[in-house]
């Protein structure tokens, strides 16, 4: 297939979800493709956040992080599926 007739990429890599309550959700999906320590600080943030505890802002931004970390670990179709069926 030549260059011309490649479908164009998505950068999932920009992709973000778009409200806690999502990024919280894409964070526990994507949970086991951290390594230990980030597996564990992850769970506890989502399990604060869906226990009804409110994040402060520093944690919100461990969650972005995670968030990335996990997706470029985690298999391209599975993002990508996140990606389109979360926001």
């Amino acid at each position: 297939m030549s260059a011309g007739n490649t479908p164009p990429q998505k950068n999932l890599a920009d992709a973000r979800p778009e409200t806690q309550s999502s990024q919280v959700h894409y964070l526990t999906e994507v949970l086991t493709y951290l390594g230990d320590r980030d597996h564990a600080f992850a769970r506890s943030l989502a399990g604060q956040y869906l226990n009804g505890r409110p994040l402060s802002r520093k944690q919100w931004g461990w969650v972005t992080i995670l968030n990335d970390r996990a997706s470029r670990r985690a298999p391209y179709a599975l993002v990508e599926h996140l990606c389109n069926n979360m926001w």
